[in-house]
């Protein structure tokens, strides 16, 4: 992609370089356009069952438009960007919001209006996993500082706190207080 991008002086260079985007987007749309007639608008049985082999493909003609021209790399919407930081996060709060019962069942908030539930777990869902996002970032520094005596230090405390509480839970089960 490089080569592609770079600006020629030679002019026979330059058409080389735009014939051969062309070529490549040409071949992208096609294939794309094979996927959506042939991949996409199966009944969902089928879809699944060719789902894995075929994904990538809207993927892949994506990431060559995109990186194809300069000037569409330097346009994104910012709830994609914002909802890229909290991936972790929303991947795995996913099921303790949306599913209950071993994801079999959806959580109902509002019995008799599914669109409403869906609104609520949703605006819960991305709500928590924006809390875990900075709770996670929050312990990453604590736990994993750029600094060897901090880290050194944290591993005592953490070990000190894990034993005290150990030997009070010890404690007081054998008094039978707990």
């Amino acid at each position: 992609m490089s080569h592609l991008d770079t600006k020629h002086d030679n002019y026979r260079k330059r058409r080389e370089v735009l014939f051969l985007k062309a070529v490549i987007t040409l071949a992208c749309c096609l294939v794309f356009l094979l996927w959506f007639k042939f991949a996409l608008i199966r009944p969902k049985e089928q879809y699944m069952l060719i789902h894995p082999y075929f994904s990538s493909v809207p993927i892949l003609v994506y990431i060559w438009l995109r990186n194809c021209f300069p000037i569409l790399r330097t346009r994104y919407l910012n709830l994609f960007a914002w909802l890229g930081k909290i991936t972790l996060e929303t991947y795995l709060s996913q099921i303790h919001i949306y599913m209950i019962g071993d994801a079999k069942k959806l959580l109902v908030y509002l019995p008799g209006y599914p669109m409403m539930n869906f609104l609520l777990a949703t605006a819960t869902y991305v709500m928590i996993s924006y809390v875990l996002f900075h709770q996670t970032l929050f312990f990453n520094s604590y736990i994993l500082p750029k600094n060897m005596m901090i880290i050194g230090r944290n591993f005592v405390v953490g070990t000190v706190w894990l034993g005290l509480s150990y030997l009070l839970s010890f404690g007081l089960t054998k008094a039978s207080l707990w």
